[in-house]
């Protein structure tokens, strides 16, 4: 039996996976917003992206990614570069950091965040508004009462069984209901 490709791959496993691990360690993550997108010579394009409090860094992202716009807060996986000199918007040269992409995804902010709460905590404060609301015409909203009720009397009355004169009426009807109570 040769042993030299078992030897060989077991020499050569513990050089890849050497490697393997040098290279995950070079990847660094960058979150920023997107300021600008230039066109490489090739099929990449240059992303500027500006973390929070740093200046801007050139990733070079393979346009087989995707295409972020102009104003996205993006997280980006990405290996570090060497740094380049290259022409600002003011004319000047400068040095910036550079990054080519491997993976990126957009950030959703908690101010954006936030407004979609925001709008759902209106709209159920607007319902509720309007549940009371309506309650509350329901609660002032007339009820048949007894005064638009006409009792009926226990005895049968005719209008011109009473006297004309009203005190005489309502004496009448007091010794009417007396006559029914005893």
């Amino acid at each position: 039996m040769d042993m030299k490709p078992i030897i060989m791959l077991l020499i050569a496993l513990p050089i890849a996976m050497t490697l393997a691990i040098a290279a995950a360690a070079d990847e660094i993550d960058i979150q920023g917003r997107v300021e600008q997108i230039d066109q490489s010579t090739d099929a990449d394009l240059y992303v500027w992206i500006r973390p929070t409090d740093a200046s801007p860094i050139r990733v070079t992202m393979p346009t087989d990614l995707g295409i972020p716009s102009i104003g996205d807060e993006i997280l980006l996986k990405a290996v570090s570069t060497d740094p380049i000199a290259d022409r600002a918007r003011d004319g000047g040269v400068y040095t910036w950091p550079t990054a080519r992409a491997s993976s990126w995804e957009r950030v959703v902010s908690p101010q954006q965040g936030a407004g979609g709460v925001l709008a759902i905590l209106v709209a159920v404060l607007a319902v509720i508004f309007v549940a009371v609301l309506l309650a509350g015409r329901a609660w002032m909203r007339p009820t048949p009462s007894l005064r638009r009720t006409v009792l009926g009397a226990d005895w049968e009355m005719e209008s011109t069984d009473l006297p004309e004169d009203a005190p005489a009426a309502l004496a009448e009807l007091a010794r009417r209901a007396d006559e029914v109570d005893t």
